[in-house]
């Protein structure tokens, strides 16, 4: 791997969306600005001068002119950087920014983000999970009854971080939404 290169494996929950932002903004201001995502795991970063900047994304789902899209935030200052998913990445430097700017400049765009992203990235795996409960019920009588089983214990885990992930997100969701309504 070249010295202009790097890659950092790191893992976001998609609601906090905020961690990752802030991730990638002191990655920037070390020189390192982001390039792409492989498997939501793998953030490849290139080589770049030491800038204070702030990363923000967009949720969107659905028919978007790519074009328009990233010209729209372009006319506002914003550096498009990357499409992963529905996700897309911009920058901006501080130094030509107006006080905080963020592309969600209310509560309620946030809100409606959040809640895209409910509905199309988490409840296919609330879904999944909900059929396979009984499955992982039963694995896990399997494990008491005839003893460790490697497989079967990393599957029972995984279920749990995903179903922690699902719970993690409802309560944020809730939360802002509650905020928005206060």
């Amino acid at each position: 791997m070249s010295r202009d290169k790097k890659t950092v494996i790191k893992w976001f929950s998609p609601f906090r969306y905020d961690k990752e932002q802030e991730y990638l903004a002191k990655m920037h201001a070390k020189g390192w600005k982001l390039k792409e995502i492989e498997g939501k795991i793998f953030y490849h970063f290139e080589k770049c001068e030491p800038e204070e900047v702030v990363y923000q994304m967009d949720y969107s789902y659905g028919d978007i002119d790519d074009e328009e899209y990233i010209q729209l935030f372009a006319d506002c200052g914003w550096k498009y950087v990357y499409d992963r998913g529905c996700f897309t990445y911009f920058y901006k430097p501080v130094s030509k920014m107006e006080g905080k700017e963020e592309i969600f400049c209310d509560l309620q765009s946030r809100l409606g983000m959040l809640k895209r992203l409910l509905i199309w990235k988490l409840l296919p795996y609330a879904i999944i999970t909900a059929l396979n409960t009984s499955y992982i019920i039963r694995l896990t009588v399997y494990v008491k009854v005839f003893g460790f089983d490697g497989f079967v214990v990393v599957v029972i885990g995984l279920w749990m971080i995903l179903l922690a992930e699902l719970i993690f997100s409802w309560v944020n969701y809730r939360r802002l939404k509650k905020k928005l309504n206060a």
